[in-house]
């Protein structure tokens, strides 16, 4: 019985080093666990440690981000008159002076170039004035619906319109400009051909 006593015993400490040895690991989580002053934290303790480094990096990271981004260089929106431009465009028909607003087209910049110009006018449909350039300007046409009077725009690519009618249309045309107050455009222009100057009024 002496014997089997300290054969037993002998079995059970075989089987604690054969336990601990299994458990490579276990050595280095409590040396790891061990703070700066030789205590061994809590398990409560170790989580906001790891919190905090976790804050922490990712703080470093947001910074970094920040830093290397560069600063956009898209240029500010401008609207209205400052974003294109365009001068005031006047208009003499006899002793009558109109004044016209443009659009900011290529159209419209080509025919500046030409200016000032006095051009004869000749009537069409009692309700517009044209006149056929030499040569072809830039067009970019499109279906108005509606002419107003006051609008002057491109026919084709050679052909200026000046309306002193309103009335409803199925043609295409490039917009060029609008008289700002028609107050009589028509009795100006008259049911005949016409001398028009046109003229930049703030070049």
């Amino acid at each position: 019985m002496r014997f089997f006593g300290q054969s037993t015993l002998l079995l059970t400490l075989i089987l604690v080093l054969v336990a601990c040895s299994t458990s490579p690991t276990s050595a280095s989580i409590v040396e790891s666990s061990i703070t700066a002053n030789g205590e061994t934290p809590t398990t409560q303790e170790s989580e906001i440690q790891d919190q905090i480094g976790l804050t922490s990096t990712m703080t470093t990271i947001a910074t970094t981000e920040i830093a290397t981004t560069p600063e956009s260089t898209e240029p500010e929106l401008i609207t209205g008159r400052e974003a294109n431009a365009m001068p005031t465009l006047t208009i003499q028909v006899g002793n009558q002076t109109f004044t016209a607003e443009l659009y900011d087209n290529a159209s419209t910049r080509a025919w500046l170039n030409t200016l000032p110009q006095t051009l004869t006018m000749s009537d069409l449909h009692r309700n517009e004035k044209f006149y056929d350039f030499p040569q072809a300007l830039p067009s970019s046409s499109e279906r108005v619906g509606r002419i107003e009077t006051g609008d002057l725009m491109l026919y084709g690519s050679r052909t200026l319109v000046l309306f002193y009618e309103s009335f409803g249309t199925q043609y295409s045309y490039t917009r060029l400009g609008r008289i700002t107050d028609t107050r009589g455009l028509a009795e100006a222009l008259g049911s005949g051909s016409v001398t028009v100057t046109f003229s930049i009024s703030n070049p």
